[in-house]
């Protein structure tokens, strides 16, 4: 196949089956078939093939192309995200300085985009404190770490839009417990969540499973009981994903 749209599709796909050196191939010779419109989905394929083969430098590369190309256009949004992406593969490969750089440079790149639904202004408030929290707890700060996460669960509970994402306030509590030395919590977090579905109804979804996975936590954060009972009816909404 000689079409752009050929080879990033059999890229990504082999990719996906772990042939990475040969879908690698197909996604640089998409990149180099790219138009302006189709560049930067090359370098994001790109960026994520690297990742999937261990090549941490090259997806950073691509990643930095794809941002520039991104910031210097109409597609801010997608620039924040992108420097949101660079900052997650700095941060897991422990070069904490270079992820919090990044992960700033996502949320300012955000606050550029005129317009915003107030729950998309709010996404990318939690997308910064769900940044800033995980980069305290790769640090060891664990007062930091709980502080944002507080922060973050507040924004979470705002209202029921917001009441959506609960699911990254339920990951960052995990992820957290894991870095600042209680495996345990961690390992516990991820049991519960294994019954995440448990509940699933047609009114509400897996709101359920959802407040299940989330009620140790609860209990821990809120001892007095009326408190609670607040807590436990703000996790109890409308919650969905995929399987």
């Amino acid at each position: 196949p000689e079409l752009f749209e050929a080879h990033l599709g059999l890229g990504i796909a082999l990719d996906l089956q772990g042939k990475y050196a040969e879908g690698r191939k197909h996604l640089e010779q998409a990149l180099a078939r790219a138009t302006d419109n189709t560049r930067s989905t090359a370098l994001g394929a790109l960026a994520v093939a690297s990742v999937s083969d261990g090549k941490t430098a090259e997806a950073a590369k691509y990643y930095q192309q794809q941002f520039d190309m991104q910031s210097t256009g109409d597609a801010l949004e997608g620039a924040a995200s992108t420097a949101n992406a660079l900052g997650r593969l700095y941060l897991e490969t422990g070069d904490i300085e270079s992820a919090e750089r990044w992960y700033r440079t996502g949320y300012e790149t955000s606050q550029k985009l005129s317009g915003l639904p107030v729950d998309q202004v709010d996404l990318w408030q939690m997308r910064w404190l769900h940044a800033q929290s995980r980069i305290a707890a790769r640090r060891g700060d664990a007062v930091n770490a709980l502080r944002l996460a507080t922060e973050l669960g507040a924004l979470v509970s705002k209202n029921a839009e917001n009441q959506k994402q609960q699911g990254i306030h339920a990951y960052l509590l995990g992820y957290n417990a894991l870095y600042l030395g209680r495996p345990a919590t961690a390992l516990s977090v991820l049991l519960w969540s294994l019954l995440l579905q448990g509940g699933f109804n047609f009114e509400r979804l897996q709101n359920l499973g959802f407040w299940w996975i989330m009620r140790p936590m609860l209990d821990r954060l809120h001892p007095d009981r009326a408190e609670r009972a607040k807590a436990y009816r703000r996790h109890l909404v409308y919650f969905n994903t995929h399987p």
